[in-house]
């Protein structure tokens, strides 16, 4: 506690490349001996070369697919009927597809069951945005 009254916490401004806060703390913590210049440099660096990649996040995903070509085929089913997202769960011949709405949900499942890649459905659902509890880490 300081000895003349409460010091107001200052809050970051944006970036000004990424227009984000998070961004800004990322360089400050990066930061040594108030040499900002040169931890914008790196970190913007480092977003360069992960956007350089070849946009598979899932670098198994090719490895699989060549294991299990069904497990290709359901990919490309999901996303043609609808799917904003479909990829290789683990290293097995899992696939996971996600749905915005219960009709592409529909659709996806009726363009798996005709295209006969997939032995075994399970349709679950998930909130579009998970909670973040206050009370620990836990997401509901």
């Amino acid at each position: 506690m300081p000895r003349r009254g409460n010091i107001a916490k200052r809050d970051v401004l944006a970036d000004p490349i990424y227009n984000s806060k998070m961004v800004t703390r990322l360089v400050n913590s990066v930061m040594l001996d108030g040499k900002k210049g040169v931890a914008q440099k790196v970190v913007y660096a480092a977003f360069d070369q992960i956007g350089a990649g070849d946009g598979d996040a899932n670098h198994l995903q090719k490895a699989s697919i060549s294991l299990h070509p069904r497990s290709g085929q359901a990919i490309e089913s999901a996303v043609k009927a609808g799917a904003t997202h479909a990829f290789v769960s683990g290293s097995g011949p899992s696939v996971v597809a996600f749905t915005p709405t219960a009709a592409i949900r529909r659709a996806v499942i009726e363009a798996w069951k005709r295209s006969a890649c997939v032995d075994r459905i399970i349709a679950a659902s998930a909130p579009a945005v998970p909670s973040v509890s206050r009370h620990g880490n836990a997401i509901q």
